[in-house]
């Protein structure tokens, strides 16, 4: 089972030209898993996606009941609209933070 599987993202920004405003493909279609003991190092030139990539994984939570997964999507989404019991029941459960401290 891989720690970390991705298929087919693509990710988009607003660009403007002048009046006109396009959208720009900055992650095309990518798909990669990573192993347990693997390491995934991103290359590539000044604006190909490296960071955006980055920041769609790190943003992202699989909420696991028993070793089955159970919900994924967006952390702040997720955490705000719960679709499963167990992940409301988890959210719950976790201590609020004083305020100041994120």
């Amino acid at each position: 089972m891989p720690l970390v599987e991705v298929n087919s993202v693509s990710t988009s920004y607003p660009r403007r030209m002048g009046l006109r405003t396009t959208e720009q493909t900055v992650v095309d279609n990518v798909s990669l898993t990573i192993q347990k003991g693997e390491t995934l190092g991103l290359a590539g030139e000044s604006g190909s996606g490296k960071t955006t990539l980055a920041r769609y994984l790190s943003t992202r939570i699989a909420v696991m009941e028993h070793g089955r997964l159970v919900e994924t999507g967006e952390a702040e989404a997720l955490c705000a609209h719960p679709r499963e019991a167990y992940t409301r029941q988890l959210i719950a459960a976790t201590p609020e933070l004083p305020a100041g401290v994120a």
